[in-house]
């Protein structure tokens, strides 16, 4: 450790760096528009984020199965919840508990729905609406990119007119 990140109140230089890079993730979630690059800098330490975007945006990748069209969008009225980063998306917790959710699961709007584990911070994912999980299109510790498609969900008046 050094005595200019004494002065600056840093004991660890990979304090700073995940500090910085905690940051970095923030200031993607929040953007309005879909970043393509972010580079922040702290010292010798600097963390750069960059997404390929096209004018909507990125694309996520077309998905296998038939609940989400090949532009990423829901069919039938669902909603997708989508990865707000690059990481590894996980549906438990921790390793061997129970996963947040299931297919059939009733879940109310912002309640946790998986985590993307993004440069070793844990990012909880939400479910945007109320509804039931129709589908899950990532299994478990899977890699995934920013806006990839994870979770269909019906939205609960879909999911009652529908049966489902």
């Amino acid at each position: 450790m050094t005595a200019q990140h004494e002065r600056r109140g840093v004991r660890d230089p990979r304090d700073a760096l995940e500090a910085v890079a905690l940051s970095a993730i923030e200031l993607a979630r929040r953007a309005s528009a879909r970043p393509r690059r972010i580079s922040v800098r702290h010292g010798d330490t600097s963390v750069e984020i960059e997404w390929e975007a096209g004018e909507g945006g990125p694309a996520a990748p077309a998905p296998a199965d038939p609940a989400v069209g090949a532009d990423g969008d829901a069919a039938s009225g669902h909603e997708v919840v989508r990865s707000p980063v690059v990481g590894t998306f996980y549906r438990a917790p921790e390793p061997g508990m129970k996963p947040f959710v299931e297919v059939g699961d009733a879940v109310e709007r912002g309640q946790q729905v998986g985590i993307v584990e993004a440069m070793k911070l844990m990012n909880g994912i939400q479910s945007e609406v109320t509804g039931r999980v129709v589908e899950i299109l990532v299994a478990d510790a899977t890699p995934v990119e920013y806006g990839q498609p994870l979770i269909v969900v019906a939205p609960l008046d879909v999911a009652v007119d529908r049966g489902e």
